[in-house]
């Protein structure tokens, strides 16, 4: 499946110099993403895809579709990796439901780390 990339509100085409996002532990390329773009959002993406699938290091959001929230804990357990998840819901309810089911080191609800 096919992601698309979603830069400051407007669809963009890749063009020009790119940042390359890799993979510390292996070196393989990630995403090529525009330089100096800022804050980068891939939206429709599956989970085959290598940037749901791996950390990026960077301003980088990977959004993934869903029609049930109990379909969310397989989806992000779904990972070799697991050091830190986040969130996000107007239910409290279903947050920390679904946030005791997530294999993670830390799990943020409604927040991401802060200072």
């Amino acid at each position: 499946m096919r992601s698309d990339m979603l830069i400051g509100g407007e669809w963009t085409a890749g063009s020009g110099t790119t940042f390359t996002t890799v993979n510390p532990a292996t070196g393989e390329v990630l995403a090529e993403l525009p330089e100096a773009t800022g804050p980068t959002v891939f939206a429709g993406v599956s989970q085959d895809v290598r940037i749901a699938r791996e950390e990026i290091f960077g301003p980088v959001l990977a959004v993934m579709p869903y029609d049930d929230p109990e379909e969310l804990v397989a989806l992000a357990n779904d990972s070799e990796y697991g050091l830190a998840a986040a969130i996000w819901s107007r239910d409290i309810g279903t947050a920390n439901r679904l946030a005791r089911h997530v294999k993670a080191g830390t799990v943020w609800i409604n927040m991401m780390q802060g200072r």
